[in-house]
């Protein structure tokens, strides 16, 4: 059984236990309204996820995060991590441990067939624009460091289960109580000191 180290919340955590579904349409339209307010995203970026040039859209994305983490792993560990599918697009996306401490706005331009791997890295919090991003399954964002949420976030929807624990939260946005998930809601070992209802959490909520 692997533990990891003291986080920057000052606690020694444990281990815990770590489908193919349409995107939504509303999802997009929030998107291109993001797009249009946000002058460093472009609306070609957009154009080739919704073209399925998913390659070409994640290498832009991936070339945004190495901007933002001089000290990540590299372009390669970034690339690495993408599964395509034959038809181009992309399948999950593995970012565990890549030492981000950042996320471009871009990064909410995402869309993945089914996970999105976030964790064991060193986020302290995420761009407004995170809620945007698409997974077909499980997004994680377990053992980082995030301190914050954006107000954003009570836009994301993630059809399988949604994974926050072992961060550095010790309140949640409100929005944060609309967040859809198919699966569970996983939110232990963090310093939170209140808890909303959440009726569109479909799984369990972990706290």
């Amino acid at each position: 059984m692997e533990f990891p180290p003291a986080d920057a919340c000052g606690l020694i955590f444990g281990q815990t236990s770590k489908v193919h579904v349409r995107m939504l349409s509303a999802t997009g339209r929030g998107m291109r309204r993001l797009v249009a307010a946000a002058g460093p995203i472009r609306y070609s970026l957009v154009a080739l996820w919704d073209g399925l040039d998913h390659r070409e859209a994640a290498g832009i994305v991936a070339g945004d995060i190495l901007k933002a983490n001089p000290k990540c792993s590299g372009i390669e560990a970034l690339n690495q991590g993408m599964a395509f599918a034959k038809n181009g697009a992309l399948v999950s996306w593995d970012l565990e441990g890549c030492g981000l401490v950042a996320l471009p706005e871009s990064f909410g331009t995402v869309r993945v067939e089914t996970d999105l791997l976030l964790l064991n890295n060193s986020l302290q919090t995420l761009p407004e624009s995170f809620a945007h991003l698409q997974v077909g399954r499980h997004l994680y964002l377990t053992r980082n460091m995030l301190v914050t949420l954006p107000e954003s976030i009570g836009a994301l929807r993630v059809p399988g289960h949604l994974s926050l624990g072992f961060n550095c939260l010790k309140s949640l946005p409100a929005s944060f109580a609309l967040v859809h998930t198919g699966g569970d809601l996983r939110l232990m070992f963090n310093p939170l000191t209140s808890w909303p209802q959440f009726p569109n959490v479909q799984g369990t909520v972990s706290k």
